[in-house]
């Protein structure tokens, strides 16, 4: 195996389940996941993949096959709508998007995403590059941001309105952490230490980039679960509650203005229902560098 197959970046995104009460409409959470996932795979570290944990694999999956991965839970028992918490189904299904990585794709580094969020398009290069010296932490924290205005049209495109640079980023945001994946195993065998031989068996990707998730493994994992959804030291619990990552794992923090949050398409699960958080403004950001450094086309 080549360095570089070693050294591979993976972005993890949870999907909502689109029968959700709370999805008022799922065409604008799957418009803005399209930019998410089409501004990914603008990375200039060429071994980036995707990985995407949906109930609905898009008619458009198949434009970015070579680095995309839709795993679909459409057929789960585990995932019915309205039952789980937020950050049940978030902390659920990234455990699932990690463990496939871990099996398949010989992750350097591990990023859970949001589905409407964007990233620096040098942030997979510097970080591999910064990995290799850095042996005393568990991954990487983003702690410059920005909040992006946006809104999807009645035709369902995106429109970015501005950009702004946001205080305290990392308080506002759930794309900001970036994990090894050795200390991030270490917290998921505490759900079980046979965790990863439970995952070891995945069908093949199909040629729309998609495969079906097996349910024997996930109803296993959610059993082995359950029972600590309510305590907030839940690997399920972390992961699905980015705000409480930091008492678990040792990050440090990136000086880059690495992340972006989208805000406004108004499918938001959030505290304050995804707007810009006008009380952290730390001055706007030209929207011409936005497209250019987080890798979203614009003809102007």
């Amino acid at each position: 195996m080549s360095g570089k197959a070693r050294n591979s970046f993976v972005f993890v995104i949870p999907v909502r389940n689109p029968e959700d009460d709370k999805v008022s409409n799922y065409q604008c959470i799957e418009t803005a996941l399209h930019e998410t996932v089409r501004s990914l795979t603008r990375q200039t570290w060429e071994n980036t993949h995707v990985v995407v944990v949906c109930h609905q694999v898009p008619l458009w999956s198949s434009d970015y096959s070579n680095q995309v991965t839709f795993l679909d839970v459409s057929n789960l028992s585990v995932f019915p709508p309205n039952t789980n918490p937020v950050r049940v189904d978030k902390g659920l299904k990234y455990i699932i998007g990690i463990l496939y990585a871990k099996k398949n794709l010989n992750p350097a580094l591990i990023m859970p995403m949001d589905a409407d969020d964007y990233v620096n398009i040098n942030l997979a290069k510097s970080l591999i590059w910064k990995n290799h010296f850095n042996k005393l932490s568990d991954g990487y924290m983003i702690k410059q941001g920005l909040h992006i205005n946006l809104e999807v049209t009645p035709q369902y495109s995106i429109e970015y309105e501005a950009a702004y640079q946001i205080r305290n980023f990392d308080h506002s945001c759930g794309s900001c952490r970036i994990f090894k994946p050795k200390p991030l195993m270490r917290r998921l065998k505490s759900i079980d230490t046979n965790i990863t031989e439970k995952f070891s068996c995945w069908p093949s990707k199909l040629p729309n980039a998609s495969l079906k998730v097996p349910e024997e493994p996930v109803v296993w994992l959610s059993d082995r679960s359950k029972s600590t959804y309510h305590t907030e030291d839940s690997i399920v619990n972390i992961l699905g509650r980015h705000i409480n990552q930091n008492a678990y794992f040792k990050f440090s923090s990136l000086s880059l203005i690495g992340a972006a949050k989208g805000c406004g398409h108004g499918n938001h699960d959030g505290p304050r229902q995804g707007e810009v958080h006008q009380d952290k403004l730390i001055s706007d950001f030209p929207i011409q560098k936005f497209y250019g450094e987080f890798g979203v086309l614009r003809n102007s």
